[in-house]
Order: C-alpha cells, then structure tokens, then sequence
C-alpha cells in the first residue's frame, strides 16, 4: 500500500485534499475559457479577421490531452503525472501572455488545452481518495468547482481584458495555478 495513498491519510488530511482537488479544477477548467470572451480583442490587436481559431486551438489542445495523456493516469502515478500537467499549463499560460502573433498565440493554445486536461485525471483520483459513502457527494462537489471554473473564466476573462488587456487574463491565470 502506498503510504502517501488515501488509505494512509486522515480524515482532515484527506478532506483537505478534496478541497483542493476542487480548487484546482476550477483553476484548470478556467483556464481554457478565457481566450473565448476576449476574442475581440484578439482581432484587433492582430489585425485578424478570424480569431476563432485561438479558441478552436485549445479546445483541440485538450482533445489530444484527453485522448493520449489522460490514459497515462492509469499507467503511471497520477499525482506525478498532475503536477507535470500544471507545470505545462502554467508555462503554456505565460507564453500565450507573451505571444507577439496570432500563430505563436494559437500554439500557445494548443499547450492550455493539454495542460487543462490534468481536470480529467483528478476526478478519478477524487474517487480514490472519497469514502465510499461520500463518493457521489464529493465527485459531485469537485465537479461542481470544475463549472464554477468554466463560468467565472468566460466573465472574468472579459472583464479583464476590457479593462487590462487581453494578456492579463493569461497572466491571472498562470498566477491563480501557482497559488496551488
């Protein structure tokens, strides 16, 4: 048995664990809806006449991550596998910030998008660490902060960029995932 594994964590330590694995979905869920309402702003600074494709970028960014890095959970150790997650995340999140073309800002995307589908990985560690009489309750609760994520991303990704600039959205949120 793994002796930092749920079986070996008190009740409190597990608890505080659960909260932060519902912190950091809705960091990580965020993450790939901040591009959406700034697209605006995007066109105008890049002078494009479609920069939905930002978008599209990292949506596709977590397709990939969903079909060829989430599976690895179950090969490798997942908490391992998380933390090199966040850490592409928070990179790919300072180079969109930092991207001086529509392109590089787009590839940027494409590493959110990966990095965002850590989510995927810690809803079944959810489960692991969940007493079994609470498990629904608490998956419902960490997936409750992963729609909270997605919801406060799409206002405050607007809001942001309105009143800071669009690049501030990346850098708050790079900064939001350091904080965990």
């Amino acid at each position: 048995e793994d002796a930092c594994g749920p079986a070996a964590l008190s009740e409190s330590r597990r608890r505080s664990i659960l909260r932060l694995m519902t912190v950091t979905l809705f960091v990580v869920a965020g993450a790939i809806h901040y591009q959406t309402p700034m697209l605006g702003a995007l066109a105008l600074e890049f002078g494009a006449t479609a920069p939905g494709w930002v978008a599209s970028c990292t949506f596709g960014g977590f397709l990939v991550g969903m079909l060829f890095v989430v599976p690895l959970g179950d090969r490798y150790d997942r908490r391992k596998l998380i933390l090199w997650h966040y850490l592409g995340l928070i990179i790919a999140l300072l180079a969109a910030a930092l991207a001086p073309s529509l392109a590089l800002l787009s590839l940027a995307c494409v590493g959110i998008g990966l990095g965002s589908s850590l989510g995927q990985n810690v809803v079944p560690m959810t489960a692991e660490y969940s007493p079994a009489e609470n498990r629904a309750r608490t998956l419902g609760t960490v997936l409750m902060g992963m729609f909270f994520g997605i919801l406060f991303a799409r206002l405050s990704g607007g809001l942001i960029a309105a009143s800071l600039g669009w690049r501030w959205s990346f850098v708050l949120a790079a900064l939001l995932c350091l904080l965990l």
